[in-house]
């Protein structure tokens, strides 16, 4: 008699446990902590004038104290009140005063800090993914594959921006709706709800895809995406606790919205290493062998990827055992 086959259900609990293991003993063998705190550092000089272009560009719809309220708001409902109060403290203190010199400002500042995080977080993610060191190409090659991985940051963060400006404008749809219409307010405020995570699990899908210096599987990085927006949004709540009941900001004094946006960009920053570590060993695990996961590596790295997803499965099924 044939053993019934095991629902997919039902295994649902182990394989979590399983990746849950994994993504642990990853996050400390890759020293995610370290890898963080170099990229909040970049961080802290690219947030700034990414607020200031939103405030500009959401300045040609609203007025610009509007714009500014409104994009700081949702910046708070994306990072959470504290990290978002942190973040316009900054603002308002290097703001210059005339609109388009700081959208101008902004735009340059955007583009030398944004070249920071992208190196370091392109480096973190190689470190993640065991990618190899390049070999000696062409500066003109290597000029290329630099551009269009920086494309790429500047293209996620000008969609953040799109979504900031695109919540503000549904914010103030529902608003309107709500007064003139007799809509219920809470439909507009679920809708801004799923259009933010669905730009947001975009982003971290787009980063997860392209960024690294090896081939990722779409199903991988929409997962590993997915699975990262969750937990942003989760690690958000917590942080708020944690802001709320500590005395952080007040104990640093006028630096204190300084450090505690370097502290959200640090905590933030792991639960994004987190997510690429459960990308890449689901890659692994359910894509090692798939010549569309090996797509473009040959030779030893061809080889030492098969290697490593025998190893991870062999690794699972001995804990199991």
């Amino acid at each position: 008699m044939s053993p019934s086959p095991t629902s997919p259900w039902s295994e649902l609990p182990r394989r979590t446990w399983v990746l849950v293991c994994e993504t642990v003993k990853a996050y400390f063998d890759d020293k995610v902590p370290r890898l963080g705190a170099a990229l909040a550092y970049y961080t802290t000089f690219a947030v700034t004038p990414l607020l200031v272009l939103a405030i500009g560009l959401a300045g040609l719809l609203f007025e610009e104290d509007a714009a500014r309220q409104r994009v700081i708001g949702e910046v708070q409902r994306l990072a959470g009140a504290d990290a978002g109060r942190a973040i316009q403290a900054v603002e308002n203190s290097g703001t210059p005063t005339t609109h388009r010199i700081a959208t101008a400002v902004g735009l340059a500042t955007l583009l030398f800090g944004g070249f920071g995080v992208f190196l370091q977080l392109q480096d973190a993610l190689n470190t993640i993914w065991r990618a190899p060191e390049q070999p000696a190409e062409p500066w003109l090659a290597t000029l290329k594959r630099r551009l269009f991985s920086f494309a790429t940051v500047l293209g996620t963060g000008f969609l953040l921006i799109v979504s900031l400006i695109l919540s503000a404008v549904l914010n103030w749809l529902a608003e309107n709706a709500a007064h003139r219409m007799n809509w219920p307010p809470e439909l507009m405020e679920w809708v801004n709800i799923a259009v933010s995570f669905v730009v947001v699990s975009f982003l971290f899908t787009v980063i997860f895809k392209f960024l690294p210096d090896v081939p990722v599987r779409w199903r991988a990085a929409l997962r590993g995406g997915v699975i990262t927006a969750l937990l942003f949004d989760a690690g958000k709540s917590a942080l708020g606790v944690y802001f709320a009941h500590s005395n952080v900001a007040s104990s640093y004094g006028v630096a204190g919205s300084l450090i505690l946006l370097q502290l959200w960009s640090y905590y933030a920053g792991q639960i994004v290493f987190i997510g690429a570590e459960v990308t890449r060993i689901h890659d692994l695990t359910h894509g090692g062998r798939d010549p569309e996961a090996l797509q473009g590596q040959t030779g030893d790295r061809r080889k030492a990827l098969v290697q490593e997803a025998k190893d991870t499965e062999r690794e699972a099924s001995e804990r199991d055992a």
